[in-house]
């Protein structure tokens, strides 16, 4: 006879009234027998309670109040999950299809891994590619912690058991990730796509500097050497001067199809609502 682990997926939101509702009835239409669906909602004032209420008849545990950011929102939701595994499922991100989670628990065996983890469709408003990821021969913690979120099954227990830090608003989930595997933690990478992703306007996204700054904290925090330091912020400016440059290439249809061409082997060129209406 077939086992079905409860599986807890957490929607955590705060003023999301264009992308809830969507987000919500994506995590319904799952075809898997056992989820255990969980939304905290940050005390929104735009219409967002009044969506999440349509479908709390649906919803194992909901709240809406006030919270000190979105990690202390992740650990409420944390906290009241009863299921032996949870992903976060947050508000304008989607499971690629109806099938998704019933697809991954048919395909995994568990050998006692606490993360299973897979590919994720990163869109914005004109298209999308598909990522997964790779192992990687480095030793450094960091580059190992490189886990997809939204497409990541955490074991439960161990989540309980290392909730995020309050204290940072965009790397708490590195800094789990990084001290998992610090710990010597197990994971497996599902070979096909879990989330389908908004690339465009995430917080990280538009926080890029401090989300560099917490990286960094992070790292710090666990031991990282003065020359990986060094290193790192290299990397950052680099960075920080290929997005100035990146501004200017999205501005020339041709420059930008070409980049592309380069960056992302399989883009797919295709409106948005083209893609949402897929899921």
């Amino acid at each position: 006879m077939r086992n079905f682990p409860k599986i807890s997926i957490v929607t955590v939101t705060y003023n999301c009234v264009d992308t809830v509702e969507q987000t919500i009835c994506n995590v319904l239409k799952q075809t898997y027998p056992n989820i255990e669906y969980i939304v905290i909602d940050g005390a929104s004032t735009d219409g967002t309670k009044e969506v999440i209420e349509k479908y709390a008849d649906k919803i194992a545990y909901w709240i809406s109040e006030p919270d000190k950011g979105i990690y202390d929102a992740m650990n409420k939701g944390i906290k009241v999950a009863t299921g032996e595994w949870i992903l976060f499922r947050n508000s304008g991100d989607y499971f690629i299809k109806q099938s998704t989670v019933e697809d991954v628990f048919e395909w995994y065996e568990d050998h006692g891994e606490e993360i299973i983890t897979g590919g994720m469709r990163e869109f914005e408003h004109n298209g999308y590619f598909d990522s997964f990821p790779h192992a990687t021969s480095s030793e450094k913690y960091w580059d190992k912690a490189r886990f997809p979120h939204p497409a990541t099954f955490i074991r439960c227990q161990v989540q309980k058991q290392n909730l995020y830090p309050e204290d940072l608003k965009i790397a708490g989930d590195f800094y789990f990730f990084c001290k998992m595997m610090i710990q010597g933690c197990r994971s497996v990478c599902y070979p096909h796509v879990i989330a389908l992703f908004d690339g465009e306007t995430g917080v990280s996204t538009k926080n890029r500097q401090q989300s560099f700054k917490e990286i960094l904290y992070v790292i710090q925090l666990f031991g990282a050497s003065p020359e990986d330091l060094r290193n790192l912020k290299k990397k950052y400016r680099r960075a920080c001067w290929l997005c100035v440059l990146l501004k200017y290439i999205k501005k020339n249809r041709m420059l930008n199809r070409l980049y592309r061409k380069v960056k992302y082997p399989n883009w797919t060129s295709m409106p948005l609502e083209q893609i949402l209406s897929q899921i």
